[in-house]
C-alpha cells in the first residue's frame, strides 16, 4: 500500500490507524459492492438480490425486479465471541449494511480465502459454509482471476436450494453505550427470499 501513496502518508497518523485496523477496507468494499449491485436494479422479472442489511430489529433484502421494496424478517443475534464482560444476550439482532459484501459474493461467502477470519469465527461455522457460494452464486466473477470467487445472488436460487447466505456482521451492544462487542456470523432468514420470490411471481 505504501508504495502507491504519497511519501508523507508513510509516517502519518492515518497510516497507523489503517495498519492497526485492517477492517478499514470494508468501508471501500461496501461502497464498491453497492455501486456494482445497483447497476443490476430495475430489471423486470429478475430476482437478483441488490441489497441486504439489518437494523437490529429486522433483516431485509431487495431484488432487482421489485427495486423499491424491502422484504424483511425479524433479525436474530449473530453467533460469535463477545469481548468480556459481555455475552450474546447483550447484543442487538443482525445490524449493519456490511451484508452488502455477501450480497456481492464476498465477506463470509469468501471465507475459504481467508484463514485469519476463519480463526476469528472458529467454533461458529462448519465446513459446509464453503459449499454455499457454488450453490447460490451465479458464476465466477470475471475479474477475480486468482480467487475465482463467485458473484450474482438470485433469490429464486436461494428458494430452490433451500439454503441462505451466511453473513459476517459486527456484534453490537443493544443499548448503544458500549459499541461493538465482537464479530459474528448470521444466516440470512429464508423467509425474506421466499417473500421476494412470491411477490415477484405475483407481479409477473
Amino acid at each position: 500500500m505504501d508504495k502507491n501513496l504519497p511519501a508523507n502518508f508513510r509516517s502519518s497518523k492515518e497510516r497507523d490507524l489503517i495498519k492497526k485496523w485492517p477492517i478499514f477496507n470494508l468501508n471501500f468494499w461496501m461502497a464498491a459492492a453497492k455501486c456494482s449491485l445497483s447497476s443490476a436494479s430495475h430489471i423486470d422479472g429478475s430476482s437478483f438480490v441488490t441489497s441486504m442489511g439489518g437494523n437490529g430489529k429486522e433483516f431485509g433484502i431487495k431484488i432487482s425486479g421489485i427495486p423499491n421494496t424491502w422484504f424483511c424478517e425479524q433479525a436474530d443475534i449473530p453467533k460469535g465471541r463477545t469481548r468480556d464482560p459481555f455475552s450474546l444476550d447483550d447484543c442487538t439482532g443482525a445490524y449493519g449494511d456490511s451484508a452488502l459484501a455477501e450480497c456481492f459474493g464476498l465477506g463470509a461467502m469468501a471465507l475459504s480465502f481467508c484463514p485469519e477470519m476463519q480463526k476469528i469465527h472458529d467454533g461458529f461455522f462448519d465446513r459446509q459454509i464453503f459449499d454455499i457460494p457454488k450453490k447460490l452464486y451465479k458464476d465466477v466473477h470475471p475479474f477475480f482471476h486468482k480467487s475465482k470467487a463467485r458473484a450474482g445472488l438470485l433469490a429464486s436460487t436461494v428458494v430452490e436450494e433451500e439454503i441462505t447466505p451466511i453473513i459476517e456482521l459486527g456484534l453490537v451492544e443493544r443499548t448503544g453505550v458500549h459499541g461493538g462487542l465482537g464479530a459474528g456470523l448470521y444466516q440470512a432468514p429464508f423467509s425474506t427470499f421466499k417473500k421476494a420470490v412470491t411477490s415477484l411471481n405475483q407481479n409477473a
